[in-house]
């Protein structure tokens, strides 16, 4: 009896012991979810703007094809909010000179759960963090779909299918960077944390027999990527200035930058 009564007992010890440690480890796992949460939703206000020469001047690095637009938007989508917008660089009709834009839509933040609140309050936090996770997913899915539907309807047929206007094959870099530093000085990117510039293009001017430097003075807060630019004295004045050997480079970077504030 006196054995029964110690198994018994000892019985009883291992299950409690069991049941504490499942609960140190749901705790444990909430709160690392939670973290997991609220680090996958910080996001910045960015501006990403891809400017790239489809003239036929352009022959020693590939173009851009609908996989790498898909591949960037997505991308960009992932870790920002704001807008893209592109634009053709060679000599575009009128009705082709002007950016193409995307709104990215904005998702929610998640809620941080205080180690120190109630468990009533802390089961609230988590209820409403997982309707806005739903929400955020909703948003993901339609920004996909967005970006999806302005490859086909504007980068495909205006971007990659490009035509020079009257079919003068040129290169009009002047009025591309002018343009550019036009859109990236608007007040609509004021308050934006960052602006990203792709600039796709040897940099050789041929349109005009220009006479000056080309110029290119945007505000702060600009990043300018480069693939294939010849001579880069026209971008001393911008702080951030990255050069790379390819378009597929380019991507594999992209991948890799966080979004700062």
């Amino acid at each position: 009896m006196k054995n029964q009564i110690i198994i018994l007992l000892s019985f009883v010890l291992i299950s409690l012991s069991f049941i504490a440690c499942e609960g140190e480890k749901k705790v444990k796992t909430d709160t690392e979810t939670e973290n997991k949460q609220t680090k996958t939703v910080e996001k910045c206000k960015s501006l990403f703007i891809i400017a790239e020469d489809r003239s036929g001047s352009t022959s020693d690095h590939r173009k851009l094809t609908a996989t790498d637009y898909k591949k960037v938007f997505n991308q960009f989508q992932q870790k920002a909010d704001g807008q893209i917008a592109v634009r053709v660089i060679g000599n575009p009709a009128p009705s082709e000179r002007e950016f193409f834009m995307l709104p990215i839509l904005s998702q929610k933040e998640l809620q941080e759960v205080p180690q120190s609140a109630k468990m009533s309050i802390k089961g609230k936090i988590r209820k409403e963090n997982r309707l806005i996770t739903e929400e955020n997913n909703k948003i993901a899915t339609k920004n996909i779909h967005n970006i999806d539907g302005f490859i086909s309807e504007k980068i495909s047929k205006h971007v990659l299918n490009y035509h020079p206007n009257k079919n003068k094959d040129i290169t009009n870099i002047d009025d591309a960077l002018k343009h550019l530093e036009m859109k990236v000085n608007e007040p609509t990117f004021r308050n934006y944390d960052n602006i990203n510039i792709l600039i796709v293009s040897d940099g050789l001017h041929d349109a005009t027999k220009l006479k000056s430097a080309l110029i290119f003075n945007p505000k702060p807060r600009v990043n300018v990527f480069l693939i294939g630019w010849k001579d880069k004295s026209v971008f001393n004045s911008i702080a951030s200035v990255d050069s790379f050997e390819s378009v597929d480079g380019f991507i594999a970077y992209y991948k890799t930058l966080k979004c700062k504030k």
